[in-house]
């Protein structure tokens, strides 16, 4: 069994995220600082997903908002909520 870590994504850390070759490696995100129409901070997630896998995580209330969620997702970060 491998053991793995995930890491709280900041985006101010994005150039190291990037760069990290550990294996096993993924990365949480608060998927409300992403919930916008395309912009730096959605290409900066997708860069991310494309190479990690990431977990999306908000509060339950804002859990509602699925269209924008959606974006998120249909942008490559994840799959889509049902």
């Amino acid at each position: 069994m491998i053991m793995t870590a995930g890491l709280g994504f900041k985006l101010e850390h994005l150039d190291e995220a990037l760069t990290a070759r550990n294996p096993g490696l993924w990365f949480e995100v608060h998927a409300e600082n992403y919930m916008v129409d395309g912009g730096p901070r959605l290409r900066a997630l997708v860069a991310l997903a494309e190479r990690f896998a990431i977990s999306l995580h908000a509060s339950a209330s804002r859990w509602r908002r699925w269209n924008r969620l959606r974006r998120i997702t249909s942008a490559g970060c994840g799959p889509s909520p049902t």
